[in-house]
């Protein structure tokens, strides 16, 4: 008897080794056990038939999926919210991407224009002694809006965002033995940050605020001025503003 199960484990242990090596190497789970790719090192095959390739040559992976119509042609990988690869149709890619063949640009906005000069607004930094700029022109923009009545900027996406912000007088008159500026950046009527400048003997300074900046979305952002200074002329400061979304 023991020969004989001896004789069996010896035929098995052959004929395994006389198997191509091709073949000791796949391994297949799941439905359909009995049945491998030619070109596969491994297959979990689900209940519909759908696969997970391990191939052969290169260990290179294929996840077969349902795709969302009849056709799986042109469709693009994703992972939905429960964490299940699904396709998406490509249409739905190439429908959020510009006429020009361009990707989604982020929002931005570009404003200049003129203001007059406040010449009563006190220069001491604080809020509740600024003057609003307002009727600046919009250059160019994206996503984000410009109400020139009310000089309110609201940002419809938020995210963190790269601000610029100058003013400079147009002009000034020998008479100017002082000039001093304040630019504010305002967020939802609270402060955000301030830059000031002063110069003397009818020379032009100009207040810079730059820097990056987080907002959220419908946030209402208004650039305001504090000044003081006898130029003695009517004129004009020269206001010029660039936002732009940096990243989420």
């Amino acid at each position: 008897m023991k020969i004989n199960q001896l004789f069996y484990v010896f035929l098995l242990l052959a004929g395994l080794l006389l198997l191509p090596e091709a073949s000791r190497a796949q391994v297949k789970i799941g439905n359909n056990y009995t049945t491998i790719g030619s070109n596969s090192n491994l297959e979990v095959e689900a209940t519909n038939g759908k696969k997970v390739i391990v191939n052969k040559a290169d260990g290179s992976m294929v996840i077969e999926t349902t795709p969302t119509s009849t056709s799986a042609s042109d469709k693009l990988l994703a992972v939905d919210g429960a964490g299940k690869v699904v396709t998406v149709d490509r249409t739905t890619v190439i429908s959020s991407v510009s006429a020009t063949g361009t990707l989604p640009v982020a929002p931005y906005i570009r404003l200049e224009g003129t203001f007059p000069y406040q010449t009563n607004i006190g220069y001491n930094g604080s809020l509740s002694s600024t003057g609003t700029i307002k009727g600046l022109s919009t250059t160019f923009s994206n996503l984000i809006n410009y109400n020139s009545s009310t000089g309110d900027i609201t940002i419809t996406s938020p995210g963190v965002y790269f601000i610029t912000f100058s003013i400079l007088p147009s002009n000034l008159s020998t008479a100017a033995t002082q000039n001093d500026v304040c630019a504010f950046l305002v967020k939802n009527g609270a402060l955000v940050e301030v830059s000031c400048s002063r110069s003397q003997d009818y020379v032009g300074t100009t207040a810079v605020l730059t820097g990056l900046y987080k907002f959220g979305a419908n946030d209402i952002l208004s650039l305001r001025l504090s000044t003081s200074s006898n130029l003695g002329i009517t004129s004009n400061y020269l206001p010029k503003v660039s936002i732009y979304k940096m990243s989420d």
